[in-house]
């Protein structure tokens, strides 16, 4: 108001120095009105220009201002959006699964653990007696293979037309291992009094920790229903004919302080993809298709679709099905250091985010892009303990680790009760140790249907946390 009152009367100051010193004209010739708007409307005028130019151009400026924040913020939102579709991917990414149908395992134990009389359908624990003599142990491998293949053969002869995957072993020759595999199959399948068809066995490729390499391998090949994986070692058949006067070894003396006693396992484990359904009558089989062609050139199978069998026969697709999930294998999380694994507090610390990050791969534990968007927290769910943390009298520091970042998630677990150390109870089984671990946390989770962690040492650099989930209500029930 003042401003514009200022306004006013210098423009009328300066409209009077106008006509006093520039324009001339008798006043004494013109009307009173005419006068009195010859002096005042002009400035008056100007003032009212003025006055709506300056509120023109603050309108102006306001809705350019309205105008630029309305820009940032839908820039903001626009940025916000896509964070959260990368996160929500980066999290569906790491949460994908895959199904577990069968484990079955021979190992050396006298006897088997308690918990093995707890094991449910479809987990089939055999226990071998060791052997004697050097050629003897060799020869069991074989044997315990024969048996393993011709178990899991006479509850699904449809395995073999699955791919099977070999882990390498520590104490074997890749070939002369893959075909011992070999030849035990074709044992077992003699012995079912099947013509079936002998897998190509092959390693399993990639690296990590199986479950990874198994849920990366049926999702780059959606044409697949499963897959069989292998693990099989003997550490025992390796070790010479003891002898009394021969010096204990220390480096051998404290590597099975760490690993157990020499020992043997054979774990054969059937994952198949999320989502398996059985072919309807009429369905075109995949055996049909052109067998050169890529799979990414096919006609792809929706979530749902009966297709993705691979080379499994239509007759034996049933007997696959009949197989229920009995747990979910979820994406694991490894922790390296090259200067070795702290000690006490520090690597619980350690510990900690390796273990966090495999509950979030198992949607234990929530990780919101929104915090106040956090839903239940289900990690002191976790109700078994399947590790490798050494023997008794080495492993407590480790052990002490893992207990204590069960106490941060607020789990129950007990850690020596409610748990399988499988170097005490199965000693070193060499290349079939991961393999073992992960039958161990399937047959655990199956029959208490709760989720178990597996904590799995290797050497004194490195620890691989994963989780395995029991298969829900309606996938057991399928």
């Amino acid at each position: 108001m003042i401003l514009n009152l200022s306004i006013l009367t210098g423009l009328a100051v300066l409209w009077l120095g106008v006509l006093g010193f520039v324009i001339p004209f008798n006043a004494s010739a013109i009307s009173a009105p005419r006068l009195f708007g010859l002096l005042v409307l002009p400035p008056m005028l100007f003032a009212l220009g003025i006055a709506l130019w300056r509120r023109w151009r603050a309108a102006k400026e306001q809705a350019d201002q309205e105008a630029e924040a309305a820009a940032q913020a839908a820039a903001q939102t626009e940025r916000v959006a896509q964070a959260r579709a990368s996160h929500d991917a980066e999290l569906c990414e790491r949460q994908h699964a895959v199904d577990c149908r069968a484990v079955w395992v021979d190992v050396i134990a006298d006897p088997l653990p308690a918990w093995c009389d707890d094991a449910p359908a479809q987990t089939a624990w055999l226990a071998s007696e060791p052997a004697d003599g050097e050629e003897e142990r060799a020869q069991a491998l074989s044997t315990a293979l024969a048996q393993v293949f011709e178990a899991a053969l006479a509850e699904a002869p449809g395995l073999a037309y699955l791919p099977l995957y070999v882990l390498a072993g520590h104490a074997q020759d890749g070939r002369a291992m893959l075909e011992q595999t070999r030849t035990a199959w074709i044992e077992a399948a003699e012995a079912s009094g099947l013509e079936l068809p002998v897998p190509t066995g092959k390693f399993l490729p990639g690296n990590g920790s199986i479950n990874d390499r198994v849920i990366a391998l049926l999702r780059n090949d959606p044409t697949q229903p499963g897959l069989l994986v292998l693990g099989c070692d003997s550490p025992l058949a390796a070790q010479p004919e003891a002898d009394e006067f021969d010096p204990v070894d220390p480096q051998q003396a404290e590597n099975q302080r760490w690993s157990g006693q020499p020992g043997q396992a054979v774990v054969l484990q059937l994952f198949t993809r999320p989502g398996l359904q059985a072919a309807e009558a009429g369905e075109t089989s995949q055996d049909q298709a052109d067998p050169y062609q890529p799979y990414w050139e096919r006609t792809q199978q929706r979530d749902g679709d009966a297709g993705g069998w691979g080379r499994v026969p239509a007759e034996w697709q049933a007997g696959l099905m009949a197989l229920a999930p009995i747990a979910r294998v979820h994406q694991s999380r490894e922790l390296y250091q090259e200067d070795g694994l702290a000690k006490g507090n520090k690597l619980s610390q350690q510990l900690r985010g390796t273990v966090e990050a495999a509950l979030i791969n198992a949607a234990l534990r929530p990780l919101p892009f929104d915090p106040a968007e956090a839903g239940d927290d289900q990690s002191h769910e976790l109700a078994w303990l399947v590790h490798n943390c050494g023997g008794v009298d080495v492993g407590g520091s480790r052990l002490a680790a893992v207990a204590t970042v069960l106490s941060y998630f607020q789990s129950e677990l007990n850690p020596i009760n409610d748990a399988s150390n499988v170097v005490t109870e199965f000693g070193d089984v060499g290349g079939a140790r991961g393999a073992l671990l992960n039958a161990i946390a399937i047959t655990r989770a199956a029959a208490l249907q709760k989720p178990v962690l597996i904590a799995e040492f290797g050497a004194h650099n490195q620890m691989i946390a994963s989780v395995i989930r029991h298969a829900a209500t309606e996938e057991a029930s399928a």
